[in-house]
């Protein structure tokens, strides 16, 4: 089975593992490695959230499945509620197309907490379910993805910022 396993500790402050990446629309800041919040000493990565229309994403390396595949991190959050807020996404064709796991897959573990984004100021996820708010605690989230024997799949995060208020933003781990 393959795995992924991350908990950003072996790295250096700001740079990302090996593979990952971070790209952004807007002006919200990369994912990086912070050590302000994290679930397992002494690190996370983070992102913020800015008061300007934004995505950051945090995509990981491709997985080669031999059948479904599971994701399972920590979360602690404090984005503008139900205006700004982050999603999980997978795609199976090289990034040429995300589904979110909502929706291709499913929650198995603390899933969304907010039905949609507020459709007013923009939101690049407008609409769509995610996390948004307080989640200033550390939880675990576990979604499975569907996938056949083989398939190539990248699985990533989005976090997206609406034209107003700003907040703190995202930090993940483990």
């Amino acid at each position: 089975t393959p795995a992924t396993c991350e908990n950003f500790d072996a790295g250096s402050a700001g740079s990302l593992p090996n593979n990952w990446s971070s790209t952004s629309t807007g002006a919200g800041a990369a994912w990086v490695i912070d050590s302000v919040q994290s679930y397992s000493p002494s690190n996370a990565v983070f992102t913020n959230d800015v008061g300007s229309v934004s995505s950051q994403f945090l995509e990981l390396p491709a997985v080669t499945a031999a059948g479904g595949l599971t994701v399972d991190f920590f979360s602690y959050y404090t984005t503008e509620n139900t205006f700004d807020g982050w999603v999980v996404e997978y795609s199976t064709d090289s990034g040429g197309t995300w589904t979110d796991v909502a929706v291709g897959g499913s929650w198995v573990l603390n899933g969304y907490n907010v039905a949609a984004i507020s459709t007013n100021f923009t939101s690049p996820i407008a609409g769509r379910p995610a996390f948004s708010g307080a989640g200033a605690a550390w939880t675990e989230h576990i979604a499975t993805i569907p996938a056949s024997n083989g398939d190539s799949v990248i699985i990533r995060f989005q976090m997206a910022s609406d034209s107003s208020v700003a907040s703190t933003g995202v930090w993940l781990d483990d």
